[in-house]
């Protein structure tokens, strides 16, 4: 009898010690697994918002750089000169191996592409009626001067950048305050 109630004993005891331990166990490794959760949630945020900050200081830059070229001298000046007689060593070569654009654009106000830096495929051509009409630059230029004012694309593929995806920030050119054409930055992507 007191063998078997010995045994009893010792069964519960051994049934009752581990339950305890074991959803105390549970509980620390719940409590430190919402507390490791949280510090990387923490951590995600925070590294998001660093990149978020860094993008838009970066897009600002761009925008700041397009509203330059487009109160720039060489733009209208090259805007107002026929097609045809633009001079390969003008002045908006070295702003644009000093910014690390893909490509710069010159567009007159009926869409004709005046000047490309890169010399792809859009070159002369019209936005308006062209191959390119149903692009993202086409509707940003539209757009641009539709309203006067900064247009940025989204990132989509562009025929003339072998398909590759472009984001274009495009900015009207004016002269005593009527648009002239527009300037097309062409954002390098990789960069």
């Amino acid at each position: 009898m007191i063998r078997r109630f010995s045994l009893r004993l010792l069964l519960g005891f051994l049934l009752l010690v581990p339950l305890p331990l074991g959803a105390l166990a549970w509980l620390y490794t719940h409590s430190f697994e919402q507390s490791l959760r949280a510090t990387a949630l923490d951590a995600l945020v925070s590294i998001a918002n660093k990149k978020t900050d860094q993008i838009n200081t970066y897009l600002n830059e761009r925008l700041a750089d397009t509203e330059l070229l487009a109160r720039s001298r060489a733009v209208r000046n090259l805007l107002s000169s026929p097609l045809g007689q633009i001079s390969e060593d003008n002045q908006l070569w070295p702003f644009f191996e000093r910014a690390g654009y893909h490509d710069l654009l010159v567009i007159d106000a009926d869409g004709q592409v005046f000047e490309s830096i890169r010399r792809e495929p859009d070159l002369g051509t019209n936005l308006l009626s062209g191959p390119y009409r149903d692009s993202a630059l086409a509707r940003a230029f539209k757009e641009a001067m539709a309203l006067l004012d900064t247009q940025l694309t989204n990132a989509e593929p562009y025929a003339a950048s072998h398909r590759r995806p472009a984001i274009f920030i495009v900015t009207p050119v004016l002269d005593a305050g009527l648009p002239i054409g527009a300037v097309a930055l062409q954002l390098d992507l990789e960069e």
